[in-house]
């Protein structure tokens, strides 16, 4: 609901809110809403005469005040329409590369907005580094400067490697390897992961501030809401003009009357296309005087309640600006006294180092028991995951096979449903078995043994770091070894155990003579015990012979017996056959066993875990060389900050600015909620 009392009220508030503040465009601000209050309490509406050409508007003032009815009711004024009136806020940036050489000397390079920037130690670099800096290429980085992309937006500065560069640069610890946007705080390290003596350190330091653009006319926002003539000389309309007639589409609708000389034809716009309708000047200067008092009063306070929104909006923005550099200002000076805690706690570093030497040899102590215990359990026959038990599985279940070359017969051991050499397979097995299970052990080392591993004892050091050095802990980041070369191990001639052997089968018929042989001395020991019981006569034989052959029964059921017989032999034939295969295998299958456990025992197994203990211990070294640059270089950092600049005074003041901006724009909302709500939005 519009109510003038309630708006003067409100606009008091936000004029006692930022009366304090000191800034030119503040100030401003608080002309034009005394302005504001000032056109309240007038009794006349405004009505604005907008032109490029002042001339031009003037003398369509003095046609508009020909008519005496409304000077009574309307006061026009007159605005200039300039290019400044499109855009308010503009972005400001400065942007340094800051090289501290010694704690007294120090190198600014400023960013500027040329193309392409060059880092080196050749003369011709934009940035010469000096020789000493032996790590540094000729033309060691590209700095590539990329514009806002409007007004408002800060630039940018792009880095990437130059082409000539050998040694690499390492951003905040991490490798740059593509391009990559600089960030105010980044520290940029040429030639190796942490500053040092052949490694400089430059610090990159970018502030951006919203500045004011000084400017005697006033946004289009003020004009959102009014009446407004845009008085021009041609159809064709700049870009300025043409923004005039999009306040037709505001909320609430913008009166706009597009006013052509030397014609001095009138047309009120009402889309953004410029659609328009023709207007007689005495026609619409009688629909004007048709408003009462009322209506005149509330078109003032709505066109005051716009103007104050934008007014409001303004000022958040530059509250906002001051906002963002005093943040600023707190982190700097919040690095500051972080650099003085840490030369406070250097003393502290010997027993930090410690620690953490005294988890590395717990570590190293855990690992070596816990490899060598797998290793035996991978030995270890009688335990069914063992590789040896799995090893004899393995040629146990291969099967027998009798093969013909060159006229002979062999006896070979094949693999089933596999047509590759039995050594061959056998070497493919024991390389895929004895690999996994190296690189599960070195999976446990790097991420189980020990209460996390290697990883885990990065991770305890990096907390230990952190929490002595806020400033440079995150520098301490060593990666470990992800994979490590084990096939080479496999990848040796070695000697190849005989699969196969000359086969000799005892024929059927020498089989046969065998059996007979045994089954005569048989015969003639029951022909001695018949001889003995007085059975072998010759009457009781042919009498025998006379039953057999006189009955046809007792003749098939003979030759029965003899082809059982028969039968029985050839069975027997075949067993043998079998049980002098299965004999001759047995001692193949030993020969390999005996031969691939004694390799993968002495050879692989050993081999694979001197490889892991070895690589192990290169991490460790490793780790032990990385910590210790990282602390050399936290420390060279210690000692080239500052120690005075950090003023606890100041930082309290930033502090406080900080909270009452918090406190201000927090009220402006407020503000600004009540005077949309006069709106009904």
């Amino acid at each position: 609901m519009l109510s003038k009392s309630k708006l003067l009220n409100h606009i008091q508030e936000l004029q006692q809110l930022i009366a304090d503040n000191s800034l030119q465009s503040v100030q401003n601000a608080i002309h034009h809403l005394k302005q504001i209050r000032s056109n309240l309490e007038f009794d006349k509406l405004n009505v604005y005469v907008l032109s490029a050409d002042v001339a031009l508007a003037e003398s369509f003032r003095q046609r508009f005040n020909s008519y005496p009815a409304l000077d009574s009711i309307y006061q026009l004024q007159v605005q200039e329409l300039t290019k400044s009136e499109v855009g308010e806020l503009k972005a400001t940036s400065s942007a340094f590369l800051i090289l501290q050489e010694q704690p007294e000397t120090t190198r600014h390079y400023a960013l500027s907005t040329k193309p392409i920037l060059t880092v080196g130690r050749q003369p011709g670099c934009d940035f010469h580094i000096p020789d000493h800096y032996i790590r540094v290429s000729g033309q060691h980085l590209e700095i590539h400067f990329c514009s806002g992309s409007d007004r408002t937006s800060a630039h940018e500065w792009h880095v990437r490697n130059s082409d000539c560069c050998r040694n690499g640069t390492y951003i905040n610890g991490e490798r740059l390897t593509e391009t990559r946007i600089l960030k105010s705080g980044d520290r940029v390290v040429l030639g190796d992961r942490y500053p040092g003596a052949q490694s400089p350190e430059l610090l990159f330091e970018h502030s951006i501030a919203l500045e004011k653009i000084e400017s005697e006319s006033l946004s289009l926002e003020y004009f959102k809401g009014c009446i407004v003539f845009l008085v021009t000389d041609s159809k064709e309309l700049s870009a300025e003009e043409i923004a005039v007639l999009e306040l037709a589409c505001s909320a609430p609708p913008t009166h706009v009357f597009l006013v052509t000389f030397p014609e001095q034809t009138i047309e009120a716009v009402s889309e953004l296309q410029q659609s328009s309708t023709p207007v007689e000047l005495e026609i619409l200067c009688q629909q004007m005087t048709l408003l009462n008092s009322k209506q005149i009063t509330e078109r003032k306070i709505q066109n005051a309640v716009l103007q104050t929104i934008t007014w409001i909006s303004s000022v958040e923005e530059m509250l906002l600006a001051h906002q963002a550099s005093i943040a600023q200002q707190i982190e700097e000076t919040e690095k500051q006294r972080s650099q003085s805690r840490v030369r406070e706690k250097s003393e502290d570093k010997s027993a930090l180092l410690k620690q953490i030497f005294e988890q590395r040899s717990s570590l190293s102590e855990i690992v070596d028991a816990a490899l060598e215990q797998s290793k035996q359990d991978l030995l270890d026959d009688s335990l069914v995951s063992s590789i040896l038990h799995r090893l004899s599985d393995v040629i146990d279940n291969m099967e027998a096979q009798v093969i013909k070359h060159e006229n002979k017969k062999f006896l070979k051991l094949a693999v089933k449903n596999c047509e590759c050499n039995v050594n061959d397979y056998l070497m493919q097995f024991c390389e895929e078995e004895l690999l996994d299970w190296a690189e599960a052990e070195w999976e446990r080392i790097c991420w189980q043994y020990g209460n996390g591993g290697v990883e885990g004892l990065i991770a305890r050091s990096q907390t230990l770091l952190e929490s002595t050095s806020k400033t440079s802990g995150q520098y301490f980041a060593p990666s470990i070894c992800q994979k490590i070369d084990m096939q080479s191990v496999f990848r040796v001639s070695l000697r190849k155990v005989l699969d196969r052997v000359e086969y000799h089968p005892t024929s059927i018929l020498s089989f046969s003579i065998k059996k007979i042989r045994s089954s005569v001395f048989q015969v003639m020991s029951i022909l001695f015990l018949l001889s003995f019981l007085g059975l072998s006569r010759g009457s009781f034989i042919r009498s025998v012979n006379k039953q057999i052959t006189s009955s046809n029964l007792l003749i098939f059921l003979a030759l029965g017996v003899i082809f059982w017989l028969l039968c029985k032999l050839y069975k027997s034939y075949q067993n043998d056959k079998k049980a002098e295969i299965h004999k001759t295998s047995d001692k193949i299958r030993l020969d390999l066993k005996s031969y691939y456990q004694k390799t993968v025992k002495s050879r692989f197994a050993e081999k694979l875990a001197r490889i892991l203990k070895a690589t192990f211990k290169e991490e460790m070294n490793r780790f032990e060389r990385e910590l210790r640059l990282y602390l050399e270089a936290a420390e060279s950092q210690v000692k080239q900050s500052p120690v005075d600049r950090c003023n606890p005074e100041r930082y309290k003041e930033y502090k406080e600015q900080s909270k009452k901006l918090e406190a201000k724009l927090k009220s402006l909302y407020t503000i600004r909620e009540r005077v949309q709500r006069m709106l009904g939005k």
